[in-house]
């Protein structure tokens, strides 16, 4: 049912989001794009924790950007009303393990989008205010204790879909 309901908006807008979240620990959740790779020939959009209203509208945005600027890969763009968030592309190692690829057919790449700490700053850059570290698992980066995705990953708790 979910697959058809995923596939129906993919043929009508062009895209679909999905949201995975965790019960016992519901700060921990991400939204993710099906669509981008059939319908523009571009790379799905993956970002964490904020509400599925929000995250959905950001990625409604970035599929206007990628009509209008191709791919957004290592870019920043003013989505946010004071700040710009900014795109990377996510290591391979991750679409599996977060299951990006899991209500799709396309091949897999995914970038992540970031959003800022209330000055303006993303997670790698320094001064980035520590009550924000926990929430934006850096998938660019490949190992599990330096990119944050083991807090995501190995809670024991299991994710359920929105």
């Amino acid at each position: 049912m979910l697959k058809k309901k995923i596939e129906a908006e993919v043929n009508e807008v062009g895209f679909s989001c999905v949201t995975v979240f965790d019960e016992v620990r519901p700060q921990h959740r991400w939204t993710y794009s099906v669509g981008f790779e059939r319908t523009l020939g571009l790379a799905n959009i993956v970002v964490f924790d904020l509400e599925h209203n929000i995250s959905s509208v950001l990625i409604k945005d970035a599929y206007g950007l990628c009509k209008e600027h191709g791919c957004l890969a290592d870019k920043s763009f003013p989505l946010l009303a004071a700040h710009d968030v900014f795109f990377r592309q996510v290591d391979m190692r991750w679409v599996d393990e977060f299951g990006l690829s899991f209500l799709s057919d396309e091949g897999g790449a995914f970038l992540q989008m970031f959003w800022p700490d209330s000055v303006g700053l993303f997670p790698w850059e320094s001064g980035f205010e520590p009550r924000f570290a926990n929430l934006q698992p850096m998938l660019f980066l490949s190992d599990g204790e330096m990119s944050g995705a083991s807090e995501y990953l190995y809670s024991g708790t299991q994710g359920n879909l929105f």
